[in-house]
């Protein structure tokens, strides 16, 4: 009956073990998460930041061909006018 009892004990001890082992692993996971979950927010931050600048230079180069072909036509216009 002893060695029952002390079978008994250590799946006892064994159990709280695992327990106490799955309790560390949830929270271990939940910490993760929280950490990838900064990290994405971090990198959408980043990225709209990237588009918001891809949409300006978008926007720079059509104003800069726009100004391009303003002075060309000005260009073309003061010759036409010299002859």
């Amino acid at each position: 009956m002893k060695r029952l009892d002390e079978f008994v004990v250590h799946l006892k001890a064994s159990m709280d073990d695992l327990i106490q082992a799955e309790i560390r692993a949830g929270r271990d996971t939940v910490a993760f998460i929280q950490e990838s979950e900064k990290e994405t927010h971090i990198l959408q931050v980043e990225l709209d930041r990237y588009t918001a600048y891809a949409a300006k230079l978008e926007n720079d180069i059509v104003l800069a061909k726009d100004m391009e072909n303003k002075a060309e036509q000005t260009w073309k216009d003061s010759v036409a006018a010299v002859e």
